[in-house]
C-alpha cells in the first residue's frame, strides 16, 4: 500500500511528462502550424499594399497628364488669340498697301508714298513716320525703290510690309517702324 497522498494529480516526476492542457482563456495551438497564419496575413497585407501604391500611382499619372493637356490646350488658345489679334494688323496693313500701289501708280515714285499722301487717300487710319504703337497706326518710310508699313498688333508684335514694283515681301520684328519694315523679305504673312 502506498503511504501517498494525492490531490488527483501525480507526484512531480513520478509519472513521466505528461503536457498539462492549455487553459480555458487561452486559444489552441495546431502542432506544426508554426506561425502560418500570421504568415498569411503578412503577405495578403503586403498585396494589399501595392495594390495600393499602384492604384495611387495610376490616379497621379492619370491628373498629371490631365493637367498637362490642360496646359498644352491653354498655350494653343493664347497662340490663337495672338494670332487673331494680328488679322486686325494684317488689314490695317493689306488697306495701305492697296493705297500705296494707287499713289505709286499714280506718281510713279514710291518717293511719293508719304504718311500725308497714305492719309489723304485713307482717312480711316493714321499715317506717322515715328513708331506704331497700335492696329489703327501705320508708320512708313518712302524711298527710291519702295516703301516700309509697319503696324503693331494688339498681340504685341509687329508687322511690315515692304512694298515695290516687284511685288510685296513681310517680316515681322520688335522694332516698329517703316524703316525696320523695308527690311522684310519673307513672301507672305509670317503667321501664315
Amino acid at each position: 500500500m502506498d503511504d501517498s497522498f494525492t490531490l488527483g494529480h501525480g507526484a512531480k516526476g513520478s509519472q513521466g511528462s505528461q503536457e498539462e492542457p492549455p487553459p480555458k482563456h487561452a486559444a489552441a495551438r495546431r502542432a506544426g502550424s508554426g506561425g502560418t497564419l500570421e504568415r498569411s496575413r503578412l503577405i495578403w497585407g503586403a498585396i494589399l499594399v501595392a495594390v495600393a501604391l499602384v492604384v495611387v500611382g495610376g490616379f497621379l499619372k492619370f491628373f498629371g497628364n490631365a493637367g498637362a493637356e490642360i496646359g498644352a490646350d491653354n498655350q494653343k488658345m493664347v497662340e490663337q488669340v495672338g494670332a487673331a489679334q494680328d488679322v486686325q494688323a494684317e488689314l490695317t496693313v493689306d488697306q495701305s498697301i492697296a493705297n500705296a500701289m494707287q499713289i505709286y501708280a499714280e506718281s510713279g515714285s514710291f518717293a511719293a508714298v508719304t504718311a500725308e499722301a497714305l492719309t489723304t487717300a485713307e482717312p480711316s487710319y493714321t499715317y506717322v513716320t515715328r513708331a506704331s504703337g497700335d492696329p489703327n497706326t501705320v508708320s512708313v518710310a518712302a524711298a527710291d525703290d519702295g516703301v516700309g508699313l509697319a503696324v503693331m498688333s494688339k498681340s504685341g508684335s509687329c508687322l511690315y510690309a515692304f512694298v515695290q514694283a516687284s511685288g510685296t515681301t513681310y517680316g515681322a520684328g520688335t522694332a516698329c517702324t517703316g524703316e525696320a519694315a523695308t527690311g522684310a523679305t519673307d513672301p507672305s504673312w509670317p503667321s501664315d
